[in-house]
């Protein structure tokens, strides 16, 4: 990110109480477990690392979606407006 990497936007976003209760999860590049480590320690609730083939970027979608699930998020709007995955093609359909 352009002005702060994952690490920092969790302690600023863990310093604001209008959103310091909603879960947070990581979608990063780094592999380095030094870096998840404080990610988690931060208050991170799901580390997810960045796929570079369309085969891996598919199960980080499937990854978060299934966090979503599992914690009960289906309530947030972006989910609620997700119409279709397909996860063959990857392809993320939104509607009203």
């Amino acid at each position: 990110m352009p002005l702060l990497n994952g690490l920092e936007t969790l302690k600023v976003l863990e310093l604001d109480q209008r959103v310091n209760k909603i879960p947070k999860i990581i979608y990063s590049s780094s592999t380095q477990n030094y870096i998840k480590n404080l990610c988690y320690s931060a208050n991170a609730k799901a580390y997810i690392t960045k796929g570079v083939t369309m085969d891996e970027i598919k199960e980080n979608i499937q990854e978060m979606l299934s966090f979503a699930r599992s914690n009960n998020l289906q309530n947030i709007s972006f989910l609620n407006r997700v119409r279709q995955l397909t996860v063959d093609s990857c392809q993320v359909t939104v509607g009203r």
